[in-house]
């Protein structure tokens, strides 16, 4: 990049600044580590095993997402453990998204379009939500932007590693591979290169699992048995492929919740997640009113977007979940941006000024474990010597808590994913929004005299 492309103009320094205002507001009150059977805790745990022997041989598909766990594992063997230094992976990576996303957008539609993009990008809660704590997305998406603006720079080749990197992060980059491919379909020889560049890291990890355990297909397997470990996020499963299969778009627990036909459900439940700034049902809607110059560009980031979730909903049948989408998110926000910029007026200023209340008051509603914890060690200290957890591991960051034995004592504190069961001796649970946005999860003290009868809390994903 020529040194001359780094200068900013004023105005440009006032988007810059608009930006880090509300990056700053939504990392005021992080979400943060959640823990458990929850991915972030997955990663820590893995991330530990690394400092402890090294790089370990995966046993799931967490574990295998290499990229995220090295990146975790340095981060804690640099500057310690703790919830900042195990959110600082996501952190900058998540910077970097909205570096790339503005450059990509000033590059395909001229300044400030870029700047807006990476705006409502940080304003969508799924995507602060997941900078917070140790997390896939942001890394993956970082990797795939970097592939778009390798590809809008003419550098096949780097843009097929870097989209290859994002595979190696989380296979569901692959729904990427057809939205690239098309950009490329008139250059072949451009074309033949990205695909030489995707398959790079997969050939160099396909030859390091077969050398060092002789199973060079190992995170494929592991990742294809993700359905197979039990989750709250899955009430039934019938063990068949997990591809195409009806089964489990029938029986996720979407978010927030709407059931209208297993068809449509995990479209259905995107259009109206606060979590996704309604991205999925506003930008084509001002699309298809405004139709602005340059419309050919931004449909094609619409239906980019578009088909991206079809494959991970339909094809894939991943768990639904809007942090599942952010390359389609990055996608439609650029596209807002485009629309809002070339047609503005009142009604999408009024769309851009709801942006970041609505954003504040979703993200704001988020349930916080370390609101938890600070519950759980008043009781502790309200019963010393008398609790026991079966959850120690949702507990990483609070030694008080952490250290709690697993059995005995007269009370069990136990973290419940669908609200506590039957009476409780104190209960804190998620504050009415968060509810509403399909989060109801508690921390329940029990009697251990009266404990429920089925198994607690199931791990909170397998995605």
């Amino acid at each position: 990049m020529r040194a001359q492309q780094l200068e900013l103009a004023p105005a440009e320094w006032k988007w810059v600044a608009a930006i880090l205002v509300i990056v700053a507001i939504g990392l005021a009150n992080p979400v943060g580590f959640g823990g458990g059977g929850a991915d972030d805790g997955r990663y820590l745990v893995a991330a530990q095993c690394w400092l402890a022997h090294g790089p370990c041989v995966p046993t799931n598909h967490w574990e295998g997402r290499w990229p995220v766990v090295g990146s975790l594992a340095l981060a804690l063997g640099l500057f310690g453990s703790s919830e900042f230094t195990a959110a600082l992976p996501s952190l900058v990576a998540a910077g970097l998204c909205l570096v790339q996303l503005t450059l990509i957008g000033n590059r395909l539609f001229g300044s400030p379009v870029g700047y807006v993009a990476a705006a409502v990008l940080a304003a969508t809660p799924t995507f602060i939500i997941e900078a917070t704590h140790p997390a896939v997305e942001p890394i993956e998406l970082a990797f795939v932007l970097a592939a778009a603006l390798l590809t809008v720079d003419r550098r096949p080749l780097l843009a097929g590693i870097a989209l290859g990197m994002a595979f190696q992060t989380r296979e569901t980059a692959v729904a990427a591979l057809a939205p690239f491919a098309w950009m490329m379909r008139r250059d072949r020889r451009a074309l033949a290169m990205f695909g030489a560049g995707f398959l790079l890291p997969l050939a160099a990890e396909v030859a390091v699992y077969g050398l060092w355990i002789n199973k060079p297909l190992l995170r494929f397997q592991l990742s294809i048995a993700h359905t197979s470990i039990p989750s709250s996020e899955l009430r039934h499963y019938d063990g068949k492929w997990p591809f195409l299969n009806r089964s489990l778009l029938e029986n996720w627990r979407y978010e927030p919740g709407l059931r209208v036909h297993w068809l449509v459900d995990g479209f259905v439940n995107l259009f109206v997640n606060f979590k996704t700034n309604l991205l999925f049902l506003v930008t084509p809607i001002l699309l298809a009113f405004y139709r602005p110059k340059g419309t050919r560009q931004i449909a094609f980031l619409v239906a980019s977007a578009f088909a991206y979730a079809a494959v991970l909903i339909y094809v894939l049948c991943i768990d639904p979940k809007p942090r599942m989408f952010t390359p389609a998110l990055a996608a439609l926000a650029l596209a807002f941006a485009a629309i809002a910029w070339r047609c503005r007026g009142p009604v999408i200023a009024a769309m851009i000024i709801a942006i970041v209340p609505l954003s504040l008051v979703v993200l704001q509603s988020q349930p916080r474990m370390r609101h938890w914890r600070a519950a759980g060690e008043q009781w502790v200290r309200q019963f010393p010597g008398k609790v026991s957890t079966p959850h120690p591991d949702y507990f990483a960051f609070s030694p008080e808590l952490s250290s709690l034995p697993t059995r005995g004592g007269s009370y069990s504190l136990r973290f419940e994913e669908h609200g506590c069961r039957g009476p409780v001796v104190r209960e804190q649970r998620s504050n009415r929004v968060a509810v509403l946005l399909g989060d109801p999860q508690a921390l329940c003290l029990y009697s251990s005299a009266a404990l429920p009868k089925t198994p607690a809390a199931l791990p909170a994903t397998a995605s």
